[in-house]
């Protein structure tokens, strides 16, 4: 048992270090290291928009990329600088950085970049990226009249949970 407390306490003064740090110095220097600052910066919120920057291009880092565009949700409107780049990813990754991708654009807003990408993405090839896609318009409610007809159509789809 004593032997756990002391890394435990390490950890803890790492995280909480970490919380202390001013956001715009945040650098990557190690990938666990950033990892751990992504992780607190999601858990800020609104109040980590002037990390925007460093998360943007922490996304073309592929064990970085599911916590930036997580953290780039959770930060909001704020995070709009973002929404090109998280809309390039989205064609190109997984299924799930495709559904994480769609969920930070709902959070993030910027209708008129995000609700075309969305509209297209009805066409994926993943039932759960169709899903979120189809969710993930109801965030903009009347913004998104223009997805009324394709969300229509894809009441028709051909799996269950993409027409619920």
């Amino acid at each position: 048992m004593k032997n756990l407390v002391k890394p435990l306490r390490s950890l803890f003064f790492k995280k909480l270090q970490i919380k202390q740090l001013q956001v715009k110095k945040v650098q990557v220097i190690d990938s666990l290291v950033y990892s751990d600052a992504v992780i607190t910066l999601s858990q800020m919120g609104n109040e980590a928009n002037s990390a925007v920057s460093a998360l943007i291009a922490a996304l073309e880092k592929p064990e970085l990329r599911n916590n930036s565009i997580i953290t780039l949700g959770n930060i909001g409107v704020a995070a709009e600088a973002a929404v090109p780049a998280l809309i390039e990813i989205l064609q190109n990754e997984n299924v799930g950085i495709r559904v994480s991708i769609i969920e930070s654009l709902c959070k993030i807003g910027a209708e008129a970049q995000t609700i075309p990408s969305l509209i297209a993405t009805l066409q994926d090839t993943s039932p759960k990226v169709r899903a979120s896609a189809a969710f993930a318009l109801g965030c903009f409610h009347q913004k998104a009249k223009v997805a009324v007809e394709p969300l229509i159509i894809t009441l028709q789809d051909e799996d269950d949970w993409v027409r619920t």
